[in-house]
């Protein structure tokens, strides 16, 4: 029987490999993590009904019949599962932005694996049993010399009595677990979209002084390649220099002679001892023993779809000096906050320039207006065509302008002359004064206003992307002190708020959607809000992994958590319909009596789920044949989810279940 359960899993796994190209997806990581999810709901459907087929045998039922009898009395329950699960996980479908488009494979992989499934556990596994159990000795239905399993399965039965009639204070104590795990989660467990501790990849962004030629820099540059060359073979895979272009993550690249840039390419993370970040420390400190360098900032690759900056503030105003100053005090800010590191602003200086101050009053009494100064200036460094002359076929243009060696000197500049409306000639110095400085390198906009956006990295063992910008925003109070100004959040930080807005909705949905196809399965409004119950519950378990292992909780870990609610609702609805049907079958047997013998009924099944799952998953979790960084804490997540979920779906359930027979009574004797 366990071959046939068993097989079920390769099953599904190539089916949806061979589907997945007609919707133009194919086999990758993101593929196999929603595999992996759902594994649990997969194994926990076969052993539901290869049991109950076993167990209608053992009844002195014909092979054929046993079968059948056993399909029919858990196919609804077990349909149930499978139409949970997808809307569970179709809610995705409708995520928003960019996160939205990256995770669109998941539900996608999760509902054909629940398809080919559920036609496997439908009409493939029973037929396999039948086949297997009319094999097996014709005593399959006598008593057999009590197991191992059935002397457990007594002991269970006996001890189960003392929780279920402590069932309030049982109650009590979980709520009491949940609340503490959920309030220590919020104030000490970092949240972290994609962790950067498995990146392979990183971008080195360097900026001389203005003025500095492209020879210079690639001088420099050349010293740089030199650290990053002395990387081991066991970190270092590739690396790309550019010179005069500058390079910066998710947004386009500058040009100019000072600038210069890598992009760093690791061997993958399983392969060495030290991480990207690791890795960009020591870089920086030895790019600092060099000097030389106005400024140098790292960005590593994090992975997962792309978000930006860890740290990403757009500075929008019409107030070039406000928009200038906030934006200086955001960066002096932000260097105040440990942990935050390569802060840059997108408004750096350009090359120097000659700015020309006009004395408005003085350019009134000498008769000349701004026009004349811009004409005469242009012609005189730009030069105008005066005339032409034709030789032969060819007309040549004649240019006046400048002569070279006057144009390189500024002081040329302070004695042009220039005609006022009566023809005296007026020296530049006369009306103006000259001024030099670094002129700008772009002018960015947004909604048609001039912006400055500041970002930043962090180091996420320290701080995360939403704490610093939370407390960023929360510092300044732009309408007393920036009138005029505002703050758009942007990058990691905006990016993870908005997908945990869309994962609280869809996760709403779902609820919704679960809610009504158990009021279908039940026939009651109040027995499913049962099953939901124990969705919440199942956190506290995940939460004491992630905080014993000292590890962030990330978008996968959140994946993981979906799939652990799946399973848990899964091993409650099939319980609590269980005990309806003894409910039903003999109405005289009072209600512990019956959610007693339900329960150790299920025994098995729910062992089997967790057990299999688990094993299958925390080899995973902890690299042991293999290390993904990115699976890793989704198979963490879903492993210890599935540990606390046991006791929860034999403990709890069975308890809720009792309390809402308790209130039931209590109103019938109201109303009576």
């Amino acid at each position: 029987m366990a071959f046939w359960v068993a097989l079920g899993i390769p099953v599904t796994f190539f089916g949806v490999i061979f589907l997945l190209p007609l919707f133009g997806v194919y086999l990758d990581t993101i593929v196999l993590t929603a595999m992996i999810i759902v594994i649990g709901i997969i194994v926990d459907d076969a052993i539901i009904v290869s049991e109950t087929i076993y167990e209608q045998r053992r009844k002195s039922t014909s092979p054929l019949d046993a079968a059948v009898n056993g399909l029919n009395k858990v196919y609804r329950p077990v349909l149930t599962t499978v139409l949970t699960t997808f809307a569970a996980f179709a809610t995705m479908f409708f995520m928003p932005g960019m996160l939205g488009k990256f995770v669109f494979v998941i539900p996608l992989t999760v509902s054909l694996a629940l398809l080919i499934s559920m036609m496997e556990v439908f009409i493939a596994l029973p037929a396999h049993l039948t086949r297997s159990i009319s094999k097996e000795s014709a005593d399959i239905n006598k008593d057999h010399p009590e197991g191992l399993f059935d002397k457990f399965r007594k002991i269970f039965k006996k001890v189960i009595v003392y929780p279920l009639k402590l069932r309030y204070l049982n109650v009590l104590l979980f709520i009491g677990a949940l609340t503490g795990s959920l309030y220590y989660a919020a104030n000490n467990m970092d949240f972290i979209l994609f962790p950067s501790k498995g990146a392979e990849m990183f971008l080195l962004s360097m900026e001389l002084p203005i003025g500095s030629s492209l020879n210079a820099t690639s001088d420099r540059v050349k010293k740089v390649e030199g650290i990053i060359s002395d990387l081991p073979d066991t970190e270092l895979d590739s690396f790309v220099t550019r010179a005069g272009m500058l390079l910066i993550m998710d947004n386009p690249p500058r040009e100019g002679e000072h600038y210069g840039s890598i992009i760093v390419n690791l061997t993958p993370w399983s392969s060495r001892t030290r991480t990207a970040d690791d890795i960009v420390e020591e870089i920086r400190q030895k790019i600092n023993d060099i000097g030389g360098f106005k400024n140098v900032t790292f960005s590593v690759a994090t992975g997962g779809p792309p978000t930006g900056k860890a740290v990403k503030v757009r500075i929008i105003g019409s107030d070039d000096l406000m928009r200038k100053q906030l934006a200086n005090d955001v960066e002096k800010y932000l260097t105040g906050i440990e942990g935050v590191k390569d802060i840059e602003q997108d408004d750096a200086p350009g090359k120097e320039q000659v700015e020309i101050k006009v004395n408005y009053d003085k350019l009134a009494r000498v008769g000349l207006t701004m026009a004349d100064i811009a004409q005469n200036v242009r012609i005189a460094y730009d030069g105008e065509v005066v005339t032409s002359v034709r030789y032969g076929d060819e007309d040549v243009d004649f240019r006046v302008i400048l002569q070279k060696e006057a144009r390189k000197k500024i002081t040329y500049l302070n004695k042009l002359k220039i005609p006022n409306r009566q023809g005296r000639l007026i020296s530049l110095k006369e009306v103006a004064r000259l001024k030099i400085a670094p002129g700008p390198n772009d002018i960015n906009h947004f909604d048609r206003e001039r912006t400055v956006t500041v970002t930043a990295d962090v180091q996420q063992d320290i701080t995360t992307s939403l704490k610093v910008t939370n407390a960023l925003v929360a510092h300044f109070d732009l309408d007393k002190d920036y009138p005029g100004m505002r703050f758009m959040i942007g990058g990691e930080a905006q990016e993870t708020e908005s997908s945990m807005q869309g994962l609280y909705i869809a996760f709403g949905m779902a609820v919704i959607v679960i809610y009504f196809l158990l009021v279908l399965l039940f026939n009651s409004v109040t027995q499913p809000i049962i099953v939901l119950l124990a969705i919440p519950f199942g956190l506290v378990g995940i939460i004491l992994a992630f905080i014993l292992h000292a590890e962030p909780f990330g978008f996968t870990a959140m994946l993981g958590v979906v799939g652990m609610a799946g399973v848990v609702v899964n091993d409650s609805l099939v319980l609590v319909n269980h005990l309806n049907d003894l409910t039903r079958q003999d109405p005289s047997q009072s209600v512990l009596q019956i959610v007693v013998q339900g329960t150790t009924n299920r025994l098995r099944a729910i062992l089997m789920t967790t057990l299999t799952t688990v094993a299958g998953l925390l080899p995973l979790a902890y690299g042991i044949g293999g290390t993904d960084i990115y699976m890793g804490p989704m198979a963490l997540a879903l492993g210890y989810g599935l540990l606390f979920a046991t006791p929860l779906t034999l403990v709890l359930v069975p308890c809720l279940y009792l309390i809402g027979k308790d209130i039931k009574k209590l109103f019938k004797r109201k109303s009576a």
